[in-house]
């Protein structure tokens, strides 16, 4: 399927260790051993024809947050295009 523009990303997570509780073993139960920590992405914009703009890398605290707002940044400027 055509589309004007296409957006590849990629998040990396660090796996954080959680404390748990201790659980009834003569009864099934799912225990979390990890806590998946967003910390770093990259993506990059690509027009239909191919033309790309240069990846945008973020490495940092508050990597999901971060990601939606560069986003919406894109979003506007991509409708700019539309305009």
């Amino acid at each position: 399927m055509q589309m004007p523009f296409i957006i590849y990303a990629d998040f990396e997570s660090l796996n954080v260790p959680v404390a748990g509780c201790s659980n009834d073993r003569r009864k099934s139960y799912t225990r979390q051993i990890a806590k998946q920590v967003s910390c770093s992405y990259c993506y990059v914009v690509v027009r239909c024809d191919d033309a790309a703009k240069a990846p945008v890398l973020y490495r940092g605290e508050n990597a999901v947050e971060h990601f939606l707002e560069s986003l919406q940044a894109e979003l506007a400027e991509i409708n700019e295009v539309f305009l």
